[in-house]
């Protein structure tokens, strides 16, 4: 397949990260909807209303991409932005009637994507991609927390 160089783990999670958005792009076109905004919907459909910080530590996102793409979210339609009761500064986030009605075909969409890339593994190679994926996140999240660049 070539030297590990050319294929190690960073560089096929790399290819998998943007044939991922790719294929969410070209899908949820005709929603106006991007891959940017799935993760905040997916967290939302299960969690709302929630506070912004909540998404931003959920996804580890920074602040300032997960604001933009809830101004997004909001500009279409999909989200609600209103006063937090217990704190005048922040904002909780909910969703419209207009995103619970695509609740179900993203969620296929997002099934679709999973089902495709990995139909050749057996349940237990898929538990383990998963499995050995979140260690990875969390290894991650250290080297970056070593390194000062978890900000």
């Amino acid at each position: 397949m070539g030297t590990s160089e050319e294929f190690s783990v960073g560089r096929f999670i790399s290819i998998l990260s943007r044939y991922w958005q790719t294929h969410l792009d070209r899908t949820l076109k005709p929603l106006n909807i991007g891959s940017a905004q799935i993760p905040i919907l997916m967290f939302l459909f299960n969690h709302e209303p929630v506070a912004q910080s909540a998404i931003v530590a959920h996804l580890r996102t920074n602040k300032g991409a997960t604001a933009r793409t809830i101004r997004r979210l909001v500009d279409e339609g999909y989200v609600v932005r209103a006063p937090d009761p217990d704190d005048g500064r922040a904002y909780r986030i909910s969703l419209t009637p207009k995103a619970h009605a695509i609740k179900g075909a993203l969620r296929e969409i997002l099934r679709h994507w999973t089902h495709g890339v990995s139909k050749d593994f057996s349940e237990a190679e898929r538990a383990l991609v998963v499995e050995l994926l979140g260690r990875m996140v969390l290894a991650a999240e250290a080297l970056l927390q070593d390194t000062g660049e978890d900000d």
